[in-house]
């Protein structure tokens, strides 16, 4: 049977602001020889900032919290998940900075000062998957959603977006990034982290989960049966539920969906693959 609830999770006001600076280092420069200090709150705002608007365009945030700088094993507690900075990553060529940017986002930039670092981050307790649009679905243990990051991307200096992706090591979210073109430095990389406010959430048992994330027909006739207009609703997301490599259901697991915003919106959406009950 499908299976629908309701979570609600509730968040204070946050005093925003921005700032803007200028300033790029040349091609391939090292960091000491540029304009860019890692160790100035101002100048990395500044590359952050600059690398958003460039990355996001008309999406990028308007307003945002105080910039962090974050130093070795430091850890940011969200609302159902904690995220740290591993140990072995802030001396070797990154800098790495937290930054609240409205009630459900924290993004969590690393910036690159040469193409010896990869950074990565570890979300306590936690089970990472990467889907195929490049976006990583965060759970528990049980399977039970905690939060997604958004799929990742790199800018450089000079304003270059560079090819970039997310792969996981256990509870260890890493972010390739290419830096074998000519590129300028600092390069920044971005992942950030959402927390939904609200979200409903619709499971699948074994047999709606194969038949979901089989083909368009398949997925389209079983949520035609759903006897909620949000499972109805949701057919719209066929083809990208017939492109889940049925591998996640392997094990005994099935297919949840959770769902931002109240049924029957169909908002942002996430998978997860729990234990089949």
């Amino acid at each position: 049977m499908y299976k629908e609830k309701a979570v609600y999770l509730t968040f204070g006001s946050f005093v925003i602001a921005a700032m803007l600076f200028g300033g790029a280092t040349s091609a391939h420069a090292n960091a000491d020889d540029s304009r860019f200090d890692p160790e100035s709150r101002p100048a990395v705002e500044a590359v952050v900032h600059f690398a958003e608007e460039v990355a996001l365009g008309d999406n990028a945030s308007d307003e945002s919290g105080s910039l962090e700088l974050l130093g070795s094993g430091e850890t940011r507690d969200l609302a159902s998940v904690s995220v740290s900075i591993n140990n072995d990553q802030v001396s070797k060529g990154t800098v790495f900075t937290a930054q609240r940017l409205d009630e459900s986002g924290t993004r969590f930039t690393a910036i690159l000062l040469d193409d010896q670092s990869t950074p990565s981050w570890t979300f306590a307790n936690a089970e990472l998957n990467v889907l195929d649009d490049g976006r990583v679905t965060v759970v528990n243990e049980d399977g039970s959603f905690l939060a997604g990051v958004e799929a990742p991307w790199a800018v450089d200096a000079n304003g270059k977006s560079i090819p970039t992706t997310f792969r996981v090591d256990g509870d260890r979210l890493i972010q390739d990034v290419d830096t074998s073109a000519d590129i300028a430095f600092p390069v920044v990389a971005d992942p950030t982290v959402r927390i939904y406010p609200g979200y409903y959430q619709i499971g699948f048992n074994k047999s709606e989960s194969i038949a979901v994330t089989g083909t368009v027909a398949t997925c389209a006739a079983a949520l035609g049966k759903s006897p909620h207009p949000a499972g109805k609703a949701f057919s719209i997301a066929c083809t990208a539920l017939a492109a889940i490599n049925g591998a996640n259901l392997a094990g005994g697991k099935c297919l949840t969906v959770h769902i931002a915003g109240v049924p029957p919106t169909i908002g942002t959406w996430w998978p997860t693959y729990p234990k089949c009950k």
